[in-house]
């Protein structure tokens, strides 16, 4: 497609990128591909600047147009009627009198494929210059404003109540409008759909994040050379925050807990700093209030520092200083408030505390004093910033998304590359990639096949790190890549070492690639095993490597929540991570047989009357038809009849002494075992013509038989196994023994079910 141009539109000057919110426009927006074009439109809540255009990176230009003075004096009447400023949380009731900002925003806008409101203050004037059926428009939230203001700013006068219903009224608008809306945390998430009934789909989460290539721990010694510079001559504990009510509450807080501390030096960092000095707040000597700060000077602050500490008591979205303090390397004690929507699974990334001083101050005396906890939490932020929070990459996958959305909206047809196995490859996740190709071409896509096995528009058998990284190759001819991912389609016969160096070939295309799909079936974790040679130490380190991969994943998606809810655990990630999404098995699923039950009765040569249990499918040991075989043995009723119909997937010896267990049960006490390949419309016509589906299976996450079945209106019997039990309905059977079958078999009655 032609260069992608997006429009940014805000009240605030990106540069320099101080504060919470200058640090987002700059993190998400200044590191797009080289496909992006972004212009920001943003302005000064201050007298005194001019307007200014400069190049903020070779994707990102900022324009700055300055507020005129009726706005300013309108500002200041209504301010000292509130008793606090609110120039930005005005702004839909005053924009009007900045007639220069809304008239280039308006110009600009116009001139975008996509345009983006960062804050809903300019939407209510530039909306109706808004061309939705050309544009992607989204909202970018910085916190769920509606609600955050009601917070700050409603203190029961007429002021207060005005300037909340305009936020509110500004903010329901831009939510309805918005194709896509951005959230900085699944809090601000929940919020967006109670206060304005938003559809979850239309949310992505896209966290605040870092530039880790910036900001850096240091070595022992250049931390000694900071603290000499700076005169620290103690263990240092730092916050940073902008003039911002919350950060202020946090600050107030902080002086108290110095004040029960002496022996360590605090910093308060930024803009908070000038109100405390201009407020004249008392403080003890070992306090240190900065004021603002150039960029490099905080970064110093940070590196020199022994802690960092981040003791919200109120506030929306996540603080992204939490950020700053993890890519120095920096443990953290953070209360829930200001650890908001950052994962801290085995408490490897921050400290929690309570919000009282004292709890506080008991917090940060204990870990100052337990360097080894000072180190693991250090390491920990670090490498969890550079994974999940580094704007480098977020603002790469942002654009590929805003891409894939415009090109969605405008109805260009989808180029997407199917990675999997393929008919006529015995397969049945093979047999999952052909119904959804044959699905999204229904939708208007066009798929080519990239075959592991079987047929495809090319083929590769993914054996060697070379042919994983040749996955790069295909990143700028598709606009979406989808991976049927199962472990032995890359990693069959690897030794540990040859398994962490595929991992890491993975980590990189996935990494540079935000437009992959991963759809798991059956993923594996390394774990010890005596009889592969595999230590507990080399199942330890090749897991460090796992988490790597499947970290730098854009979009991961599973048949079960059960399945989901492991691999975060495994893992230790947020089960509220937005790269993760949950897809029912038989999505993609379309009925291969028209025939009546009987029609498919009489061409299979089943009794008329009798009532018949099936087990369908591929044949192998783990499926346990062998368990319902010697269930129904135990019957003796002339009217019931199993029939076990399939073939071996993979011929084995084990395999082969599977299939004969099975047909020694064949021909007795009406089993009857079919050992053949079946073909889809047969496999169909099969569930069809059964009155009741056996999934006995001993281990397994979803099944494609079942998903079959529930499409087809077959009630089911199941073992509950993985996580089978999501995909059953009100008139299936679960069991947990096979002990339980007999009976379950014995009174199932097919005119009840």
């Amino acid at each position: 497609m032609d260069r992608l141009r997006i429009t940014v539109l805000d009240m605030q000057p990106i540069d320099p990128p101080v504060g919470g919110g200058r640090l987002r426009l700059m993190g998400l927006y200044s590191g797009m591909s080289d496909e992006v074009d972004v212009t920001y439109v943003g302005s000064f809540d201050w007298r005194g600047p001019e307007y200014r255009e400069i190049r903020l990176s070779d994707n990102l230009t900022e324009i700055d147009v300055p507020l005129s003075e009726a706005h300013f004096a309108a500002h200041d009447a209504l301010a000292k009627e509130l008793g606090k400023g609110c120039i930005d949380s005005a702004f839909p009731l005053q924009g009007q009198l900045s007639v220069d900002l809304i008239n280039r925003a308006c110009v600009e806008a116009k001139k975008a494929d996509a345009v983006i409101f960062s804050h809903p203050w300019l939407f209510p004037f530039v909306a109706p210059e808004l061309e939705p059926e050309r544009q992607l428009v989204v909202y970018d939230s910085q916190n769920c404003e509606g609600k955050l203001k009601e917070q700050l700013l409603d203190n029961g006068s007429a002021a207060a109540r005005r300037i909340c219903e305009a936020v509110i009224r500004s903010e329901y608008e831009l939510c309805r409008a918005a194709d896509l809306i951005l959230a900085c945390s699944e809090e601000d998430k929940a919020a967006f759909i109670e206060l304005y009934g938003v559809v979850p789909d239309k949310i992505l989460l896209v966290p605040n994040g870092v530039f880790t290539s910036r900001v850096l721990p240091p070595e022992a010694a250049e931390k000694a050379k900071l603290k000499e510079k700076l005169d620290i001559s103690s263990q240092a504990v730092c916050f940073i925050g902008s003039e911002y009510d919350p950060n202020y509450e946090a600050a107030q807080l902080i002086l108290e807990v110095a004040e029960t501390l002496p022996r360590y030096q605090f910093v308060i960092l930024g803009g908070v700093g000038e109100r405390l000095k201009r407020e004249k707040v008392p403080h003890s000597p070992n306090v240190r209030i900065t004021g603002f700060l150039e960029e490099d000077e905080k970064t110093d602050y940070l590196r020199a520092c022994d802690l960092a500490l981040n003791p919200m008591l109120s506030g929306s979205g996540t603080n992204i200083k939490m950020f700053d303090y993890m890519a120095a390397g920096l443990p953290i004690v953070a209360t829930d408030i200001g650890a908001r929507g950052i994962e801290n699974t085995n408490g490897r990334v921050y400290q929690l505390c309570g919000h009282e001083a004292a709890e506080i101050a008991e917090a940060v005396d204990g870990l100052l004093q337990n360097p080894e906890r000072l180190a693991f939490l250090g390491m920990g932020g670090r490498r969890e910033a550079e994974l999940c929070y580094s704007w480098e990459t977020i603002s790469r996958h942002l654009g590929e998304t805003l891409k894939r959305e415009y090109l969605r909206k405008k109805n260009r047809k989808e180029k997407v590359l199917m990675v999997s196995t393929y008919p006529p490859e015995r397969c049945g996740i093979g047999r999952y990639a052909q119904q959804q190709a044959a699905y999204l071409r229904n939708q208007g896509a066009q798929v080519d096949i990239l075959a592991i096995r079987g047929n495809g528009d090319a083929h590769c058998a993914f054996t060697s790190v070379e042919d994983i990284l040749s996955l790069r190759d295909y990143k700028t001819r598709y606009d979406r890549i989808i991976i049927q991912y199962h472990a032995s389609f890359f990693y069959a016969g690897c030794e540990t070492v040859e398994r962490i160096r595929r991992h890491k070939a993975f980590a990189k295309v996935l990494a540079d690639n935000p437009n992959i799909e991963l759809v798991c079936h059956e993923i594996t974790f390394p774990a010890e095993d005596e009889e592969l040679g595999i230590s507990a130490e080399e199942a330890a380190f090749e897991m460090l490597s796992v988490r790597d991969k499947w970290l730098s994943a854009g979009h991961i998606l599973f048949h079960t929540e059960k399945e989901k809810n492991l691999f975060c655990e495994k893992l230790g990630l947020s089960e509220d991570d937005g790269r993760l999404e949950l897809v029912p098995p038989n999505k993609y699923y379309v009925p291969e047989c028209s025939l009546t039950k009987a029609e498919a009765r009489q061409q299979l040569d089943i009794p008329e009357n009798a009532c018949v249990f099936l087990c369908i499918g591929f044949i192998q040991p783990h499926k346990a038809f062998d368990e319902a075989a010697a269930a129904f043995s135990k019957l003796q009723d002339p009217d019931k009849r199993l029939y076990i119909v399939g073939s071996l997937r993979y011929v084995t010896d084990d395999t082969l002494a599977y299939l004969e267990k099975l047909q020694a049960f064949s021909g007795k006490n009406n089993v009857t075992v079919i050992d053949s390949f079946v073909s889809d419309e047969a496999f169909d016509a099969w569930i069809i013509a059964c009155d009741c589906v056996l999934v006995p299976y001993r281990e397994i996450w979803s099944s494609g038989v079942l998903g079959r079945a529930k499409m087809l209106g077959k009630p089911c019997i199941v073992r509950n196994a993985g996580g089978l039990a999501e995909q059953l309905g009100s008139g299936d059977i679960l069991f947990e023994e096979y002990e339980e079958l007999p009976d379950i078999l014995k009174n199932f009655d097919p005119r009840k079910a």
